[in-house]
Parts: structure tokens; sequence; C-alpha cells
């Protein structure tokens, strides 16, 4: 058919026309979760929050949720304008900050030769 949508399935095989069409958009897995830190996919995410509620029961499962819930306000709110919702580049914690790390003020070192010597002596 010309025209038809190709795209390359999760098997990676080339499907057309009507076949390029995912069974359902709600359990397609390219949407992530964050879930106290853990990126899960929708599937992942069902699974998990299923076991939750035979384990833990209904009031549990409810306690879980809010606390997620908390969890995610509190990492959008803490983002400081960082893209996403569980990106650590400007995460001081992770080394994005200006005290040494990853970022901003810390010491230069692009290769061995920038390393400092090893004293002379004993």
């Amino acid at each position: 058919m010309p025209g038809a949508a190709r795209r390359i399935n999760k098997s990676g095989e080339v499907v057309e026309g009507d076949d390029a069409q995912e069974d359902s958009p709600l359990l397609s897995g390219d949407r992530r979760i964050d879930v106290f830190g853990f990126n899960l996919d929708v599937r992942q995410f069902l699974i998990t929050m299923a076991l939750a509620y035979f384990m833990l029961g209904q009031q549990g499962l409810l306690v879980l949720l809010m606390a997620l819930a908390c969890y995610t306000l509190f990492v959008r709110v803490t983002s400081n304008g960082s893209s996403g919702s569980n990106s650590r580049g400007n995460n001081r914690r992770w080394g994005g900050g200006s005290r040494g790390g990853g970022g901003g003020g810390g010491p230069n070192i692009k290769g061995v030769k920038d390393l400092p010597c090893d004293p002379k002596g004993g």
C-alpha cells in the first residue's frame, strides 16, 4: 500500500498499515512512571500496584498511592526548572551543583596529564 504507515515494532520487525497500530496505547511501553526513583513502564507499574494491593490490602494501597503522590510532588517542586521528573542534571546531591562533583566550580581535569604528580621521596 503506498503511503501506509511503516514502523519497527518491539521485536524489531518492520510493520505496515493496520499492523502498525499498537494493541493498547494505555499499556504501551513508551511511557515511564517514576516510582520512588525507579522508572517503570505502565505494565510494570500496574503489576506493582496489583502486588501492593494483594500484599497490603485496599488501605495499604491507598497509603502507597498517597506517598507516591507526595514523592512526585516533592520531586517536581525541588527540580528547580530541570527538565523531566527524574532529571539529575541540576541536583546537588548527585554532583551537579557548584561544589566539586560534576558541574560548576570544581577542578577542571580532562586527562591524566592534569592530575597532580606524586610527591618526590618516600
